[in-house]
């Protein structure tokens, strides 16, 4: 981001551009962003494709205004206090209420606090990247650009070479994609301790807390809206519904007196608006710094105590663009009304749908169903 104060262009929403060191200066910055600060505290983030580099090739998908977010129903907050820190190239946003916006400019990381404890961080891990759009067919570099190949833009754009860019294969199936490879994803860091997540839905599981596993296939949460022949329980596999909405109990430690520690909890939020083929990885470290976990490791005890600390999260979505909402409410209750004012409530169940409900995948032949109906 450049060393300079973001442009407010509306009423609580600022401007400003991105760009990757290993891209030449003679090309302009390929990404605009978007803040944007609703008056309940609610944030949004949004990254995009500048205009002026890819308007002739394509422009990327963004879910339509009124669609999923009732945008004509939310009102801007009306008493942001913004300041800009040329010293060390932060931008800072404070929302009222103990909560605090701060960008640093030449990492491009964004750190939101609540009652003086950071709550989360985006990009902290550095893993944004945006797949830019490619001048022509079989391109491997975005923007007409050729690189040297030692250089990293992005994962297409990289040393070594890469299949499927173009086009991908499933048995007989060809799934053509005509702008290329155009991948999105951004990183969140819950910090504190999380000793639970909740969210993500759609997944058929019997457990109500999520399970970070990393980055391994089988651990990833998908979401794609599509109905699954033989859905294996308890898993991460899309089914239905696509829910990206994660949302973190945190806990932090503060010394009231010399001798006491006290607990302080607060609950944060982030919804992740892209509606095609997207995938979530959730990791959790663990605070080894506890006497309990340095004895064990003393002693060299196969269990271990350590207490779960910070828990990150990497949202990937095949295309689109990066569209986040956070949510620094620090009550599930109060977290929930604001999306809910995002998205609308749900209509209760019309009456004839209650009862009991038979799958059609249960009858093989019409006269089973005939049997079941008299």
């Amino acid at each position: 981001v450049p060393r300079a104060a973001l442009e407010e262009t509306s009423q609580s929403v600022f401007e400003g551009k991105l760009r990757h060191s290993a891209l030449p200066e003679e090309i302009s910055a390929p990404l605009n962003f978007e803040l944007r600060f609703y008056d309940d505290n609610t944030i949004r983030f949004t990254i995009d494709e500048n205009e002026e580099l890819v308007r002739d090739v394509r422009q990327r998908y963004r879910v339509p205004a009124n669609d999923v977010i009732r945008e004509d129903q939310l009102r801007p907050h009306s008493g942001i206090r913004y300041s800009f820190d040329a010293k060390s190239a932060t931008s800072s946003f404070d929302l009222g209420d103990a909560t605090t916006v701060d960008l640093d400019h030449d990492k491009a990381i964004l750190t939101l606090s609540v009652d003086g404890h950071v709550v989360q961080t985006i990009n902290g891990q550095q893993q944004l990247v945006v797949e830019g759009t490619r001048k022509k067919r079989n391109d491997k570099c975005p923007y007409g650009l050729s690189i040297p190949p030692d250089s990293y833009v992005d994962p297409a754009c990289s040393p070594g070479d890469h299949t499927d860019l173009w086009e991908e294969r499933f048995h007989s199936h060809t799934d053509h994609k005509p702008y290329g490879p155009s991948l999105v994803g951004l990183d969140v860091t819950f910090h504190g301790r999380v000793p639970a997540a909740y969210g993500l839905p759609e997944h058929a599981s019997t457990a109500l807390k999520l399970r970070p596993g990393g980055d391994e296939d089988d651990a990833l949460y998908r979401f794609f809206n599509l109905d699954v022949f033989e859905y294996e329980m308890d898993g991460q596999a899309a089914i239905y519904g696509a829910i990206p909405i994660l949302t973190a109990i945190q806990q932090f430690d503060k010394r009231t007196t010399v001798s006491e520690v006290t607990t302080e909890a607060t609950t944060s939020s982030v919804l992740w608006l892209n509606p095609s083929d997207t995938f979530v990885s959730l990791s959790q470290r663990k605070d080894t710094g506890t006497w309990s976990s340095l004895i064990e490791g003393l002693m060299g005890s196969g269990g271990s105590t350590a207490e779960p600390a910070s828990m990150s999260a990497w949202f990937a979505s095949e295309s689109g663009v990066i569209d986040l909402f956070l949510f620094p409410h620090r009550t599930p209750d109060r977290i929930l009304r604001s999306y809910h004012t995002l998205t609308g409530l749900a209509p209760l169940p019309p009456l004839f749908s209650l009862g009991k409900h038979q799958c059609r995948w249960n009858y093989k032949v019409g006269y089973c169903m005939g049997a079941r109906a008299v």
